[in-house]
């Protein structure tokens, strides 16, 4: 040891250096949590005329990564007791592996299929098993850089795939390619659990007990709002090119760019806050969220001509919502209820969703697309309604 270095700095430093490498790799996980999702449907096309299924036939896919993804979500709290932390994020990422070459190779659409199922069983288990963990061992910045990277990944992965499909390379070589990454990722993971020191450098556990006088009520309350406000944002996402598109008359290539903007916002908006760290409350956030994403969303349902410019603004608004929501349940459920909570919610996450896009594709289908803007405001009306709910039950 060099002179003049006590032994308890040269312990701290490593465990510093632990801390360090243990984020980067989890902020890794995360950029590839977000691929698949985003390559998914530009490979679709492709994909389609190898399995010679119809185009409807994507639904199977959505519906078995869904599935994968709320039955590992809602089990993630359990199978965080049984393995802990490191050993079920491993699990979680060897699933997704196998999914991803599951896609690569499957010969027969029904194993594609499978393939998908496996995929959400990896991603639910990530996301439920590292939103836990990181709701009690770091803070804001933290947080909203990991649903940041999750953004990155899935903004990314497009881009990366329609470079290959463009230059003639095949859908399966995308598929594999972040195969190879995945395995990258449970390799580095898999060699940072074998070294000295490694539960240290994950933070510890403040152990702290319910803030809320009825936890089981303040968990109902934000289960619901996890619902509602994971509804509201795919649905945003997926509807708004058609009405863009089919109902206000824009061109195809300039309501691609509305519909990026807005899940640019949503991104930027989570790398901002991460930068302002606890500048602003997570209470604070949450409720100017609310109210920004009621006004952007009844000024894109009035229209005109700059109302594409709500769309960024309703990303931004909605980029605290999610993050906030996992830090403070640690404070009112306590730490010992957090990773099952966590899983609840990111399961009511995927429910809220499937329930959202199933009723505005009722509603489009009756009343036409212009219906969909009309839905954009309802939901955020129950948003903001769910966040004074939530408010109200988790009061101390």
């Amino acid at each position: 040891m060099p002179d003049g270095i006590p032994p308890a700095a040269t312990s701290r430093s490593s465990v510093r250096s632990l801390v360090q490498k243990r984020l980067l790799i989890t902020f890794a996980v995360y950029i590839l949590l977000g691929l698949p999702e985003g390559v998914l449907g530009t490979v679709w096309p492709s994909a389609q005329r190898t399995f010679e299924q119809p185009t409807s036939g994507l639904a199977s896919v959505l519906i078995a990564y869904t599935l994968g993804y709320l039955v590992a979500t809602f089990g993630s709290g359990r199978l965080t007791e049984l393995f802990e932390t490191e050993r079920a994020t491993q699990l979680g990422v060897a699933v997704t592996l196998g999914g991803l070459l599951g896609y690569t190779l499957a010969p027969a659409w029904v194993l594609f299929v499978l393939s998908a199922l496996l995929v959400g069983c990896g991603a639910g288990t990530v996301d439920a098993v590292i939103n836990a963990d990181v709701a009690v061992r770091h803070g804001q910045r933290v947080m909203h850089l990991l649903a940041a990277s999750f953004g990155v990944g899935a903004t990314l992965g497009p881009l990366l795939v329609g470079l290959l499909l463009e230059v003639g390379i095949d859908w399966r070589v995308a598929y594999g390619l972040l195969a190879v990454m995945e395995g990258a990722i449970l390799l580095s993971l898999l060699t940072l659990s074998d070294q000295r020191g490694v539960e240290e450098a994950g933070g510890r556990i403040n152990p702290t007990k319910a803030s809320a006088a009825r936890p089981d009520l303040a968990l109902a309350a934000t289960l619901v709002q996890f619902a509602i406000y994971v509804g509201v944002e795919v649905s945003v996402g997926a509807w708004t090119l058609s009405v863009l598109v089919g109902e206000r008359g824009y061109g195809a290539g300039l309501a691609g760019v509305a519909v990026a903007a807005y899940w640019a916002g949503l991104t930027v908006g989570r790398l901002l806050l991460s930068v302002l760290d606890d500048a602003l409350s997570e209470r604070t956030l949450l409720r100017g969220a609310s109210a920004i994403a009621v006004a952007a969303s009844v000024w894109f349902w009035i229209g005109g001509p700059g109302a594409v410019l709500a769309l960024p603004l309703l990303g931004l608004a909605f980029a605290g919502i999610f993050p906030s929501l996992v830090l403070l349940t640690p404070g009112w459920l306590g730490t010992r209820r957090v990773a099952r909570a966590v899983g609840y919610q990111l399961a009511a996450s995927s429910a809220g969703a499937i329930v959202a896009a199933w009723s505005i594709g009722r509603l489009v289908g009756s009343q036409g697309l212009g219906a969909a803007p009309a839905a954009f405001v309802v939901l955020c009306v129950l948003l903001a309604a769910s966040q004074l709910f939530t408010e109200w039950s988790t009061r101390p």
